[in-house]
């Protein structure tokens, strides 16, 4: 990389490594140049053009960060200076963006003074937007039958900010003076963490009503505004909209951006998004340069104090300017759920009884708003308790189990060795089966003493024993005696198979345990 950088240098072109990609889309933008990925891309018609560049370098005094660095040995470092070198582009043909450079010390100061302007700058740049956005949905929300002066526009528009204001009384600063804000009981802090408050929070879910699908399940998403996770009013709608090639991921459905039903929640608000596609005939004019047009519909509301409202028959429908379609989408979404102050000229509610429609050549969207009733969900607390005493009476009732399962058991065995018994008694020639059952009864009386010493003896111990392990105790308890019954049972079987007379042994009743 460095022999490529100074063979470059030597024709003339500068060579800047490390470029973080965020950066570069910023000089895309403002240079007009094209980002490639491959050399043979490079075209005279990717390059991006400025006044001139520069290169300039900064010393920064590492004291003044009041964060010191250790050597090796372990001792502090002598006290130096930092060499920061910037690249500068300036006059570029976009205007849209600039670079502030902060100066100072200590670091830990100038962190929070970056905070404080970019948050400044955040603002200022919102509030050129929003002044278009406004202005664009009150015209596209005029009624043209009914002459309303243009000043009509401007005194709601204020009203509504002198209500917004009054209804924020001890919130924490907006970046809109026309967004509610909802009350928080919390110590107030300070101006360089307010920007890590503009967020927005909005359920999102999506539905194919001809299939009956539920193609995205309910998720909630958090919208930094103008962050990474927002996008522009203008990019969504250009995703949103229906294209050739858009179909839906779910394995079921696979239709169209048109045949589905998008719905935001927020709060006890909702508000749905559904797209449409014209025809050719009917498609809106400049799309083949994106250019978006927007106007209002009045929905159908019912009587308000006995009267009904009136309504605009027809709407303009004008073209977006490129300030107004850049406005942050969570933004967008959020002045239809906190917004309630907004008035058209009509002074109707500019987003509860107005639908709002987007088009960029064949596709519209339709934006609309209604109240809805949350339901809350009571979850249970987080630590899970239990109750001593229930657990010692279950533990109790479990040992009293195994007592009664363990004479069940041997009363069975010695009742088939009784059977057994009687059997040989009235046989001849049983030398070997006496053996076989004396050697059975043996054993049992051997497993009985085993399990009577311990489960007799110990049964309240079992259930009063300070440890978890007490359960599988009895469990192996429980197994031991259910495996060595089936070798009993195994055993009696036969002998008492060897008892029965020659070709007998399909007519005989066999003697199981318990019988």
């Amino acid at each position: 990389a460095r022999n490529a950088q100074e063979l470059l240098l030597q024709s003339g072109v500068t060579l800047v490594l490390k470029v973080k990609s965020s950066l570069m889309e910023h000089i895309s933008r403002l240079t007009g140049a094209k980002i490639v990925q491959n050399l043979v891309d490079i075209l005279p018609e990717k390059f991006g053009t400025c006044g001139h560049f520069y290169v300039k370098s900064y010393k920064q005094e590492k004291a003044a960060s009041g964060l010191g660095s250790l050597s090796p040995d372990g001792g502090r470092r002598q006290e130096g200076t930092k060499t920061k070198t910037l690249l500068f582009l300036d006059d570029c043909p976009n205007k849209s963006g600039c670079s502030i450079i902060l100066r100072g010390a200590p670091l830990v100061a100038l962190s929070v003074l970056k905070r404080i302007v970019s948050f400044g700058v955040y603002v200022s740049y919102h509030g050129s937007l929003e002044a278009k956005f406004l202005s664009h949905q009150c015209i596209a929300a005029w009624d043209l039958g009914v002459d309303v002066p243009s000043a009509s526009m401007i005194r709601e528009l204020s009203k509504a900010f002198q209500r917004t204001r009054k209804a924020n009384a001890g919130c924490e600063i907006s970046i809109s003076p026309f967004v509610v804000n909802h009350k928080v009981e919390a110590t107030p802090r300070t101006s360089s963490d307010i920007m890590e408050t503009q967020h927005f929070f909005v359920s999102l879910t999506s539905r194919c009503p001809s299939r009956g699908l539920l193609c995205e399940a309910p998720s909630v998403h958090d919208i930094a505004f103008y962050a990474k996770s927002d996008v522009s009013l203008e990019r969504f709608l250009l995703a949103a909209l229906p294209e050739r090639d858009r179909r839906c991921p779910h394995p079921r459905c696979g239709d169209g951006p048109e045949q589905h039903i998008r719905a935001y929640i927020a709060g006890e608000s909702r508000v749905t998004l559904t797209v449409t596609e014209l025809s050719k005939d009917e498609a809106l004019p400049g799309g083949e340069s994106n250019t978006i047009w927007v106007w209002r519909r009045a929905l159908v509301s019912t009587k308000r104090d006995g009267a009904t409202p009136p309504h605009p028959q027809d709407c303009p429908r004008i073209p977006m300017t490129t300030e107004a379609s850049r406005i942050s989408l969570g933004f967008f979404l959020q002045y239809f759920f906190s917004a309630p102050f907004l008035r058209a000229p009509s002074k109707q509610s500019l987003n509860s009884d107005f639908a709002c429609y987007f088009g960029i050549g064949r596709g519209v969207a339709c934006f609309t708003r209604e109240r809805i009733k949350a339901l809350n969900v009571c979850l249970p607390p987080i630590p899970i308790t239990h109750d001593p005493e229930f657990d010692t009476k279950w533990l109790m009732s479990e040992s009293k189990n195994v007592v009664h399962f363990y004479e069940d058991i041997f009363r069975n065995i010695e009742g088939a060795i009784e059977s057994i018994s009687q059997k040989i008694k009235a046989s001849t020639n049983i030398k070997n089966q006496k053996a076989e059952l004396k050697q059975l009864e043996q054993d049992v009386k051997s497993e009985k003493e085993r399990v009577e010493n311990f489960v007799l003896l110990n049964t309240n111990a079992l259930a009063n024993l300070k440890n978890p392990l007490q359960v599988f105790e009895m469990n192996r308890i429980r197994k031991e005696i259910a495996t060595f019954a089936l070798s009993c049972i195994t055993k009696a079987l036969e002998i008492s198979n060897s008892l029965a007379p020659s070709g007998s042994i399909h007519n005989r009743r066999p003697s199981f345990l318990g019988q």
